[in-house]
């Protein structure tokens, strides 16, 4: 994503990640914030607390340039994605990241 972003500096990026464990998810993020990259946002879908990494317990979908009003439209879909889902566990949601700020 760096890469491309260096290329093409206006273009929106996006990239899906599993979530099984959050300190890989934190490391991701932490990596991220480190390009100094400004405007990415994530979006995480959680279907249960993601304590037992042989579980796929979430998703994630980080954006660089986002289009606009991304992260309030992405929470709303993400949201009624869960709720077809179902929300039967616990620590399940939705939660919507701004990694790095314009």
């Amino acid at each position: 994503m760096k890469r491309g972003h260096d290329r093409f500096g206006h273009g929106v990026f996006a990239a899906w990640y599993p979530i099984k464990q959050r300190a890989a998810v934190r490391n991701f993020h932490a990596a991220l914030k480190v390009t100094e990259i400004r405007d990415i946002i994530a979006i995480e879908l959680y279907l249960r607390e993601p304590t037992n990494p042989e579980r796929l317990n979430g998703c994630g979908l980080v954006v660089i340039n986002s289009p606009y009003q991304f992260a309030e439209q992405g929470q709303f879909i993400a949201e009624a994605v869960l709720d077809g889902l179902g929300q039967g566990e616990a620590g399940a949601g939705v939660g919507v990241i701004r990694i790095a700020d314009e």
